[in-house]
C-alpha cells in the first residue's frame, strides 16, 4: 500500500485524507499531515520568494529593482 498523502482542504480548512474532497478544493499532496497543514504558509512563502525572483530579474533588464520605474505594462500602450 502506497504511503497516505495529505491535502489542505480550502472548503472546510483542514487538513484530509485524498478521498476527503475534491481536487478544486484542497492544495496538495504533501507527504505529511504536518506539511499539509502549514500548506497556506508554504504557499505564501513561495509566492514571496517568486516575486522578489522576478522583481530582480526585472532589475536586471531595466536597472530599476523595486521603483517599477522602466517597466511597461501593456495598459501604458497606446491603443491602436
Amino acid at each position: 500500500m502506497a504511503d497516505p498523502q495529505w491535502y489542505w482542504c480550502l472548503a472546510h480548512r483542514r487538513v484530509e485524507p485524498y478521498e476527503a474532497c475534491r481536487a478544486a478544493d484542497r492544495l496538495g499532496p504533501f507527504p505529511t499531515a504536518d506539511e499539509a497543514a502549514a500548506a497556506l504558509d508554504t504557499f505564501q512563502r513561495r509566492n514571496a520568494e517568486y516575486d522578489l525572483e522576478r522583481e530582480r530579474e526585472q532589475a536586471d533588464s531595466d536597472g530599476f529593482l523595486g521603483t517599477g520605474l522602466g517597466r511597461r505594462d501593456s495598459a501604458d500602450e497606446p491603443q491602436r
